[in-house]
């Protein structure tokens, strides 16, 4: 009864102290296991990073052997040179030093003749400022007296106009409207034509009769000139006409005064003739049968 007693309490603490054992076990074998793992985890980095360092070497090596195969080879051209310089024998070595003499030589007469063209670049920059001096002074004189030309063509037009106006006055086939003497067309032409007819003939013929006489009062220096200017009105030309429009009308009859005032003793010079068809009317944006004239204007002759 003791025996059996004693081995009921016993048997149980064996089997604790077994199953504690047997943890025991299981959690080295679990511990050992997870080592073993991150030993072979961290043997494979290691592995992969000294293969990556391997390849890594090998690349600097072949880089290596590169640079000493072409640093071989550029030794062996500079020895390559040094030997054909030491080859040079002591008359090439003269001519090199003979050639550099030449040389320098030539470079201390360009230097000198460099000298003396910045110095005739100088001279010759002073020499235009002079004579940009000279040409401005010279300008500002030809202004003045283009001023006082101007100043006394206008005066000397004021006159002619004035004596003019005294010598015609009284007629009406022509007025003075501002600085110019306006004939009617119809009084100088018929309808459409540009032959002046008898009293165009009589007027005009009595107009350069009072120009001559005037003409001889203006100063002989002053280069005047009178423009014939013919206008027409907008009314279009008959179909029979032999002018295509007004603008040739108008020509034709501003030279048609022309060369009767040149048959009348007016210089070929001072005439010059103008046409303008219908553009000019005598109020502008406003069109009359008045637009048909002949204007004659004194004028300063530009060339």
């Amino acid at each position: 009864m003791s025996n059996h007693s004693l081995e009921s309490s016993i048997w149980p603490g064996f089997v604790d102290l077994l199953s504690a054992m047997l943890m025991v076990v299981i959690l080295v074998f679990t511990m050992f296991a997870l080592s073993n793992i991150c030993l072979q985890y961290t043997v494979q980095e290691k592995e992969k990073n000294l293969k990556n360092s391997k390849i890594l070497f090998e690349q600097q090596s072949m880089r290596w052997k590169k640079d000493v195969v072409r640093a071989r080879q550029e030794s062996q051209a500079l020895n390559k040179k040094l030997k054909e310089l030491e080859k040079m024998d002591q008359k090439e070595i003269q001519r090199l030093v003979a050639l550099y003499s030449t040389l320098m030589e030539h470079l201390d007469v360009q230097e000198k003749n460099l000298e003396k063209v910045r110095q005739d670049a100088w001279r010759a920059e002073v020499w235009i400022q002079e004579k940009d001096k000279k040409i401005s002074l010279l300008e500002q004189h030809i202004e003045q007296l283009m001023e006082e030309k101007i100043k006394q063509l206008w005066k000397s037009r004021s006159e002619f106009l004035e004596k003019l106006r005294v010598l015609l006055e009284g007629r009406k086939d022509v007025k003075l409207v501002g600085d110019r003497f306006v004939f009617q067309s119809e009084v100088l032409f018929e309808m459409g034509s540009a032959q002046v007819g008898p009293n165009g003939r009589e007027a005009l013929r009595n107009f350069a009769i009072a120009l001559k006489k005037i003409s001889v009062s203006i100063p002989k220096d002053i280069n005047w000139v009178l423009r014939v200017d013919g206008h027409t009105d907008r009314h279009p030309l008959k179909e029979t006409s032999r002018f295509k429009n007004n603008l040739e009308l108008s020509v034709a009859r501003a030279l048609a005064v022309v060369t009767f005032l040149k048959e009348q003793g007016i210089p070929e010079h001072r005439l010059v003739a103008a046409g303008f068809g219908e553009f000019h009317p005598l109020k502008a944006g406003q069109f009359s049968d008045k637009d048909r004239r002949i204007e004659l204007v004194l004028d300063d002759k530009k060339i």
